[in-house]
């Protein structure tokens, strides 16, 4: 069994509080996702078959539930947010992603300072199975969409590390290949993340990958104090 972590979810959400301007939230699955992705062996095959529909709707019901804390835990510190199922913008059986829905609510809300919140899950696919739709996958979709003027990783380490576990406190593109790939890990860990946050250089102005849990993060970004984590070199 695999409890949500709230306390986790809370700390975050009131150092959203703080922050000004439109946000979008998006969320991946968290220990949630990784118990079962380990049990089942789909963190290299990204899917699941038809033959395990009860399974993958069991992981959807699950990680639906994650959002909804996630979501409460926002809207309970006055902080006016709405869950965003992701099927419904990639159609029901097929990849592609239905960008002028998504455009359209996204500016609907934000313009109404509501926060819109993605978050990585199962989507079905035309053979009956499913696949995974990671919450770096919908960072980079959405930023095409909007050109964020930040993006900000939250992660659980102080940001990007080099092979002696020290930060790297801005990453440049030549470094991707030091980096390795997190084998337990269904969306591939830092590597994946980095990758993601590199491909984000057309699409938004600045990016960072920092510690979520460090008290007071996100508000030195409101402040324009120094920030301790990993700038991405987009040059």
């Amino acid at each position: 069994k695999n409890p949500i972590n709230l306390f986790a979810i809370r700390k975050i959400a009131r150092q959203l509080a703080g922050l000004k301007g439109k946000i979008i939230v998006v969320h991946g699955t968290g220990h949630i996702g990784k118990a079962p992705a380990l049990k089942y062996g789909y963190t290299k095959t990204k899917s699941l078959p038809s033959a395990s529909v009860r399974t993958a709707l069991k992981i959807r019901k699950d990680i639906t539930q994650l959002n909804t804390a996630v979501t409460n835990s926002l809207n309970d510190l006055n902080i006016p947010a709405l869950s965003i199922e992701n099927t419904h913008f990639y159609g029901y059986f097929n990849r592609q992603w239905n960008r002028k829905g998504v455009k359209q609510i996204i500016d609907t809300l934000t313009n109404n300072k509501v926060v819109p919140v993605f978050y990585g899950n199962f989507l079905p696919v035309e053979n009956g199975g499913y696949r995974v739709l990671s919450s770096d996958e919908l960072v980079l979709a959405i930023a095409r969409l909007v050109k964020p003027e930040k993006v900000i990783f939250l992660s659980d380490v102080d940001g990007v590390l080099d092979p002696d576990n020290k930060l790297i406190p801005v990453f440049k593109e030549g470094m991707f290949h030091d980096l390795k790939y997190s084998v337990n890990d269904v969306s591939g860990g830092m590597k994946v993340k980095v990758k993601t946050a590199l491909q984000l250089k057309h699409y938004c102005g600045e990016c960072f990958i920092v510690n979520g849990t460090k008290k007071g993060i996100l508000e030195r970004f409101q402040k324009k104090q120094d920030i301790y984590g990993t700038k991405i070199s987009f040059l």
